[in-house]
């Protein structure tokens, strides 16, 4: 009995990719996003440079770079309504979130709430790939708020781009979400059943 379970393990383990698993994060109280955001408070607007948030056990780290309109002129606020960087004077022209955290397959990433008053493109790549929305590589955001969701099937870094922001305009969003596979069954089986599984 003890036998025929390793097996039916070993094959489930080579023949099946591994179950999905979801990371997500957003915030409805202003205040609770300087908790995941660093440096993040109704005291600066100074914009973070780092996400960090755990979901179904995953902390999840976030890389946070920006091109500022005019160097030194920066811009951020948070509400229940999500984060904004960019406004007026100091417009944003680009933001892009990159995260190692997420082993296996990446199979979804969605941007929450995703808004631009500046016609701001935005794309999603995982290592090499380009994860798609609608057929295409990119979505051009408006200032009405919208979730973003990229598809393929890829492992690596995830970057998320918003690039061609115009001068003087802003850049949102509400949270993240990343769907990935972590295969947790037996990798190592014994002979007569399978040397490798995986």
């Amino acid at each position: 009995m003890k036998k025929q379970l390793l097996s039916l393990l070993c094959f489930l383990a080579f023949a099946l990719p591994g179950l999905a698993d979801t990371w997500t994060s957003t915030r409805t109280v202003a205040a609770d996003w300087d908790k995941i955001l660093n440096p993040s408070s109704s005291k600066t607007t100074i914009a973070p440079t780092t996400w960090t948030d755990t979901s179904n056990d995953l902390e999840g780290t976030w890389s946070m770079e920006y091109t500022w309109q005019a160097s030194g002129n920066v811009y951020y606020t948070r509400s229940k309504n999500g984060i904004q960087m960019g406004s007026g004077n100091a417009g944003l022209k680009e933001m892009f979130l990159s995260s190692n955290s997420f082993t296996g397959q990446i199979t979804k990433v969605t941007v929450q709430g995703a808004k631009s008053n500046g016609s701001a493109k935005l794309s999603v790549k995982v290592g090499e790939t380009e994860f798609t929305i609608n057929g295409d590589t990119s979505a051009t955001l408006n200032s009405t708020a919208k979730d973003q969701v990229f598809s393929g099937s890829a492992s690596g870094e995830i970057t998320i781009s918003f690039t061609g922001n115009a001068d003087g305009k802003y850049i949102g969003l509400s949270g993240l979400t990343v769907e990935y596979s972590n295969n947790s069954l037996p990798t190592t089986c014994t002979p007569p059943y399978f040397q490798y599984c995986a």
